[in-house]
C-alpha cells in the first residue's frame, strides 16, 4: 500500500529505489550483496530463558519481514542481521524466527543463515554485538560520544522496528 502497487516486489523495488534516490545512491533497487539490518527492541528482557507477559519485539513481524526480504525481494539470508545492542535476545524470539515452526516436531530451521546479534552473544546462534569506530557526537550532557555497532556501520540498509507501546513519563 505505501509503494502504491499491486506487485510484492514491485512495491519493495519501489521502496528501496526512493531509499536510493534520496541518499544520492541513484535510481536502482536492492542490489544483490547489499545488507540489511534489523533493529529489534527488547525493552523488558533481562535473561536468555525469561517469559513474562511484557511486550517485547514480535517474532511473528520479523519473521513476516524476513519473509518478503528473502522470498519476494531475493536477499540471501546472509545478508540479513536482526539485532539488539543492548539487551539480550531471547530464546522465545529466537526459535519463533529461526524455525519455520515453534515449537513443532521436527524443528526444520527456515533461517538459519540470518544473523543474530545481541549485547552477549551467550545463548544458541546469537553473536555478540561489537563496536564500530563510527561515532555519534551528543551536544549536552556528561558523555561526548558513543560508537556505532558495526551491524549498523556496515548496513546499507536499516529498518528499525517500532515497538508501539506507551512509556511513563516521570514528572
Amino acid at each position: 500500500k505505501l509503494a502504491d502497487e499491486d506487485d510484492e516486489f514491485t512495491a519493495w523495488d519501489q521502496l528501496f529505489r526512493y531509499f536510493n534516490i534520496e541518499h544520492g545512491n541513484g535510481n536502482v533497487g536492492y542490489q544483490t550483496g547489499e545488507k540489511i539490518s534489523i533493529k529489534i527492541n527488547f525493552n523488558n528482557i533481562g535473561s536468555y530463558t525469561e517469559q513474562d507477559n511484557d511486550r517485547d519485539a514480535s517474532p511473528h513481524v520479523i519473521k513476516s519481514l524476513l519473509r518478503q526480504l528473502v522470498n519476494i525481494v531475493g536477499v540471501e539470508q546472509e545478508d540479513i542481521t536482526i539485532y539488539e545492542s543492548s539487551r539480550k535476545m531471547p530464546d522465545w524470539f529466537y526459535y519463533r524466527v529461526y524455525y519455520e515452526d515453534y515449537p513443532a516436531d521436527p524443528l526444520i530451521p527456515e533461517f538459519p543463515n540470518v544473523h543474530y546479534v545481541d549485547n552477549a552473544g551467550g545463548a544458541t546462534g546469537r553473536e555478540k554485538v561489537s563496536s564500530s569506530n563510527v561515532r555519534v557526537h551528543f551536544a549536552a550532557g556528561t558523555c561526548d560520544y558513543r560508537t556505532l555497532p558495526t551491524v549498523v556501520a556496515d548496513a546499507d540498509y536499516l529498518i528499525n522496528m517500532p515497538l508501539l507501546k506507551r512509556h511513563p513519563i516521570n514528572t
